[in-house]
């Protein structure tokens, strides 16, 4: 799920089928923010982007993983772990 929240709403949200089993290896997501525009890339590959509906001022990063109910499959019968390596943020 790729979203954008500006002016205490949200803005955009689209529902992305991943090309790829998430599950079998770490991978690297990125964000690449500008006053004006989002792009939202996995493994150096863009999924989605926006150039409308986007915030003109820092916000704070979330960064979470979850099972909400509405979703399609099977809920896990014990705890999941999802691993974060690092999280990079460059100014600009």
């Amino acid at each position: 799920m790729f979203s954008t929240y500006s002016g205490f709403a949200q803005t955009n949200n689209v529902i992305v089928d991943l090309p790829i089993d998430l599950t079998t290896d770490f991978h690297v997501y990125t964000i690449e923010y500008d006053p004006g525009s989002v792009r939202f890339l996995l493994d150096g590959t863009q999924l989605q982007s926006w150039s409308s509906g986007v915030p003109r001022s820092s916000m704070y990063l979330f960064a979470n993983a979850w099972f909400p109910f509405w979703l399609a499959g099977e809920m896990p019968t014990t705890d999941r772990y999802t691993y974060v390596d690092w999280i990079e943020h460059i100014g600009r």
